[in-house]
């Protein structure tokens, strides 16, 4: 397992594009419940702050050599595209519940 002392958070993106899948457990152990929690705040429901938070995730995989990471922390950079996806996810239920309620009306 690599140990998260012995990389910068630019090493650990450059594992990360190529594919390092211990690399990219490390990131998710480190990153995952601080990420959580802010969603949950953002959210306010733990199952759709896991939904999102497995999205976050999925998108830092597969795209990750498209993404663009500067020289901020790792956290910093995820944190903004975790909530990024919490907003989205939101703006997206609240267009659903509007559209559910034309509907009934």
């Amino acid at each position: 397992m690599i140990q998260p002392q012995h990389f910068s958070d630019v090493e650990l993106f450059k594992l990360l594009q190529h594919k390092d899948k211990n690399a990219f457990s490390l990131i998710y152990d480190t990153y995952a419940p601080s990420l959580y929690g802010a969603l949950l705040k953002i959210v306010k429901n733990d199952k759709r702050a896991s939904e999102i938070l497995e999205k976050v995730f999925f998108n830092i995989w597969n795209e990750c050599k498209t993404l663009d990471y500067t020289n901020q922390s790792l956290f910093v950079w995820m944190y903004s595209i975790t909530y990024k996806m919490a907003k989205a996810e939101l703006l997206d239920l609240a267009q659903n519940e509007q559209t559910a309620s034309e509907l009934v009306a």
